[in-house]
């Protein structure tokens, strides 16, 4: 069971830490997974990074540390769909993603090779591919864009749909097309709201958002995506099994975890993300979060 950290707890644990050690930097995240990525890439000795469950909790913290003067400090988060609902940052110390989420800011900038190695029949792939005439990935995104634009529309009116513990593999068929009518049965029936009437308003509202074209990055969900790459994985799924000898039933957690681990420093220093948190190290010299010879690069 995942341990929840309680935001009052950091507060006090930074307000606490300063007067030991007044330069010591922190960065706020989202959650644990989001805590062991970004201490890959920090100057450990001058910069901690703390876990604080759900982006709410590390506004609420970095607000809180804000207003009792406590500096320092910098928060990173999701963008989610705040870039669609036309909601702007202007705290100077939070940080973006530069898409949707982490998992997706990894697939964008990052490398799979090693990835799809290491669970993948790399032969098979090609020749599924071939057949496409197209990529696996676009064929993940592809279907994801979808779900991401019913979750969207489920934010927009506030419909308050349950995306909890889905159900993919009742919708998506052999060649990852997405079944409308059975993923938005799905999400409503999850909060009991299936009357028919309301379930083609839901459609009609969904299909507005597919032909308004969304940047894929910014609609994809990258829990979604990483749950449909499980699904190749699969041996029950009735579609193309496309894994190696190695891959048995992997789930959307573990290849998240697989694509933290593959990737790099060099790749998330091409993010807009990194640039802007190299910025604010050059504007507040007393902190350090990135090593001289990173923020040179950038």
């Amino acid at each position: 069971m995942r341990r929840y950290i309680n935001p009052h707890s950091v507060i006090s644990e930074i307000r606490m830490a300063r007067s030991a050690r007044p330069n010591l930097a922190y960065i706020l995240v989202e959650g644990i997974s989001d805590q062991r990525l970004f201490t890959k890439f920090v100057e450990r000795q001058y910069c901690k990074i703390k876990g604080v469950e759900g982006k709410s909790n590390v506004l609420f913290a970095i607000e809180n540390l804000r207003k009792g003067n406590v500096k320092g400090v910098i928060a990173i988060i999701d963008q989610d769909y705040d870039s669609l609902l036309g909601k702007v940052n202007v705290a100077e110390n939070v940080f973006v993603t530069d898409t949707h989420d982490i998992e997706t800011m990894i697939i964008k900038t990052g490398d799979l090779s090693s990835f799809y190695a290491e669970y993948f029949d790399l032969d098979r792939m090609e020749r599924v591919e071939k057949r496409w005439k197209t990529s696996f990935i676009q064929k993940v995104i592809q279907a994801t864009r979808i779900i991401g634009n019913l979750r969207f529309v489920s934010e927009y009116h506030q419909l308050f749909l349950g995306f909890k513990g889905l159900r993919y593999k009742d919708f998506i068929d052999a060649n990852y097309n997405v079944d409308c009518d059975k993923l938005i049965l799905q999400a409503a029936i999850n909060i009991n709201y299936s009357e028919t009437w309301l379930l083609d308003d839901i459609k009609r509202k969904l299909m507005i958002e597919i032909q308004n074209r969304h940047d894929k990055w910014q609609v994809c969900c990258g829990h979604d995506l990483t749950n449909i790459i499980a699904l190749a994985l699969d041996r029950d799924f009735v579609g193309n099994f496309l894994g190696n000898s190695t891959a048995r039933r992997v789930k959307g957690t573990t290849i998240e975890m697989a694509l933290r681990l593959t990737y790099t420093k060099p790749q998330f220093m091409e993010t807009d993300l990194f640039k802007a948190m190299t910025r604010w190290q050059e504007n507040n010299p007393a902190w350090i979060i990135f090593a001289a010879s990173s923020t040179q690069a950038a």
